[in-house]
C-alpha cells in the first residue's frame, strides 16, 4: 500500500515546508468543501449530503441539531446550526429554540 504525505508551507524550517498535521488536513478539507458546497449547490444524493455534513460537523465534540434548507430542486438555500443545541446520549434534543423568523 502506498503512502501519501501532505505538506504545508512553514518559514521556520530549512526547506520551507513540513508535513501537515491531521488538524491542518481536516481544516483544509473543510475549507475546500465549503468552497464547493455553497448556496445553490444541489444536494440530491444522500452520500453527497452525508459527506458535506461529516466534513462540516465532524470536529464538534457533541451532536448538533442542524437544518439544511433546500428549494424544490434540492438546491441548498442555507445551513442553520441551532445555537446551543445538543443531542444527549439518549437522543433527546437539549436546549433548542428556533428564531421566530424561522418558525413564522
Amino acid at each position: 500500500m502506498s503512502s501519501i504525505n501532505l505538506f504545508v508551507a512553514d518559514e521556520h524550517t530549512s526547506t520551507g515546508f513540513r508535513e501537515a498535521t491531521l488538524d491542518e488536513i481536516m481544516n483544509g478539507a473543510r475549507q475546500a468543501l465549503s468552497a464547493r458546497v455553497r448556496r445553490g449547490t444541489v444536494l440530491n444524493y444522500p452520500r453527497l449530503t452525508a459527506n458535506f455534513l461529516t466534513a462540516r460537523l465532524a470536529q464538534r465534540p457533541y451532536e448538533t441539531f442542524t437544518l439544511i434548507y433546500l428549494d424544490n430542486r434540492h438546491r441548498m438555500i442555507i445551513l442553520h446550526l441551532a445555537p446551543g443545541s445538543r443531542i444527549d446520549e439518549y437522543g433527546d434534543l437539549q436546549r433548542f429554540s428556533l428564531p421566530c423568523d424561522v418558525i413564522c
